[in-house]
């Protein structure tokens, strides 16, 4: 990713306890990237294949141009 671009975060379902820590440590991450990096969505429930590959491919689909990389901390 070179230290800069836009990131989408998939991540598990907001029920599960780690879910809202993962969260947070992607948010703080991209805030000390100093503006370098933009945070474009987070994803969340794709800790099962079905609900992932539709949420997954659809953020490709719809905005794959814009990203430069993926976070999962599901």
């Amino acid at each position: 990713m070179g230290g800069s671009g836009n990131i989408v975060h998939f991540t598990g379902l907001f029920a599960y306890s780690n879910t809202q820590p993962g969260i947070k440590a992607v948010e703080d991450a991209v805030a000390e990237s100093g503006g370098k990096v933009t945070q474009v969505e987070t994803i969340a429930n794709i800790d099962s294949p079905q609900p992932a590959d539709k949420k997954i491919n659809a953020v490709l689909t719809w905005r794959g141009a814009e990203l430069s990389s993926i976070v999962a901390t599901a």
